[in-house]
């Protein structure tokens, strides 16, 4: 969508706008993508139209990403439902038909299709663990237990190790020359256990 009358043609015109690679947006797409997803209607000027039109809005948005923190602004998270999708079944067929013959029975049934404060709570919540993050200390917590949770027998392992299992969680995670003094420094500050070998430190950490 080159601007943003092609948008709003699509929210208005569709039932649903699918965003490949959704981590690929920058940080100033992000703020607009927000605004369009709070959006009722919108204004525009159709095709070879001379005035503006008010339309309603009917499409919702639905992204994919590979990145398994793809927010990066936690006050807009509860206009995201994350799945994270640990395998695709594209074996079965879904009754397509029934689904929207049930969809329309609620909505004319007057069934409540917005969320509640409670439940915009619990979404956010929920959202954390899809959030980006940035510092060294909150990627270890939300890595492996906290250092008083950790079982005793629990094995030592290697800062290489610490860092391979960090960069599965968190795409993002540039490996700076300082990330592995850094990493060092969070652990022994969170607690976690240490021993030094030849090869160098170990700590005794468990994963979620």
């Amino acid at each position: 969508m080159k601007n943003d009358n092609d948008i709003f043609l699509a929210m208005s015109g569709y039932a649903l706008i699918n965003i490949d690679e959704f981590d690929a947006m920058s940080d100033s797409q992000q703020p607009i993508l927000k605004y369009l997803l709070s959006k009722h209607d919108v204004k525009m000027r159709p095709p070879y139209g001379k005035v503006m039109e008010q339309r309603q809005r009917y499409a919702s948005f639905i992204a994919t990403t590979n990145n398994l923190r793809p927010l990066t602004d936690p006050t807009g998270s509860r206009r995201f439902v994350c799945v994270y999708a640990d395998n695709i079944d594209n074996r079965g067929r879904l009754g397509h038909n029934q689904i929207f013959a049930q969809l329309l029975h609620e909505l004319e049934q007057g069934q409540r299709y917005w969320l509640t404060d409670k439940e915009n709570e619990r979404l956010m919540a929920e959202n954390v663990h899809f959030q980006q993050v940035s510092d060294y200390q909150s990627m270890i917590s939300l890595t492996f237990l906290p250092a008083d949770e950790t079982p005793d027998d629990a094995p030592f392992i290697p800062l290489s190790d610490v860092i391979d299992i960090i960069m599965q969680q968190f795409p993002t995670f540039v490996l700076t020359n300082n990330a592995r003094i850094e990493l060092g420094k969070a652990l022994k500050a969170l607690g976690y256990q240490a021993k030094r070998v030849t090869s160098g430190m170990l700590y005794q950490l468990t994963k979620w």
